[in-house]
């Protein structure tokens, strides 16, 4: 899956990229509404499953 090969390939240069701000910040948010209940988390299987069928 290309995806996977994308995750992959950024997690082996994770130390030597930064984050923005702005993404930092994207980050913090949701992070806050996952606290309060007003988002939920999906696994990445099912996230991968999901994606998948919509963009066939």
């Amino acid at each position: 899956m290309v995806t996977e090969v994308i995750r992959d390939d950024l997690t082996h240069e994770e130390e030597s990229l930064e984050s923005p701000d702005w993404h930092k910040l994207a980050l913090q948010e949701t992070e806050d509404r996952l606290a309060t209940g007003q988002e939920n988390s999906v696994e990445w299987k099912k996230a991968k499953i999901e994606l998948l069928k919509r963009f066939k």
